[in-house]
């Protein structure tokens, strides 16, 4: 039952606010913030493909949020962190394909290693709630 699981809102809440999650622009711009100095032919290819994983993270963290029961919140949150594993692929891709060099993806890193953090703390704390 939901009841059981609820205090999880309250991490889930702050993991979905932190980072750059809520900020107006989408998580994927918080992340790649100088994505303008990508070639333009990389708007609907890469790019986009940076915009989306990022955006699913918070997106599928809500939904499970809204879900009735815990498995399907973990199952969820799992998700989630595949789509921060997909953005993480994504950012890999810039350097060796000459669009942005290493050192100016150290911040994105920082942020998706700190979310990815907290992504697996809520699971266990969740988890921890069915033992």
């Amino acid at each position: 039952m939901r009841c059981e699981w609820r205090r999880g809102y309250d991490e889930s809440q702050k993991l979905s606010r932190s980072g750059g999650l809520a900020e107006g622009d989408g998580f994927g711009c918080g992340v790649l913030s100088d994505h303008k100095s990508l070639p333009k032919s990389e708007t609907y290819g890469l790019i986009s493909q940076i915009q989306r994983a990022a955006v699913s993270i918070p997106a599928n963290i809500a939904e499970g949020h809204g879900r009735d029961h815990l498995g399907d919140y973990l199952h969820h949150l799992s998700v989630a962190n595949g789509s921060l594993m997909e953005l993480e692929t994504h950012l890999l891709l810039l350097p060796p394909l000459s669009f942005l060099p290493s050192s100016e993806l150290d911040n994105a890193f920082s942020l998706t290693d700190e979310i990815g953090k907290m992504l697996c703390g809520l699971s266990k704390s969740l988890r921890k709630t069915t033992s």
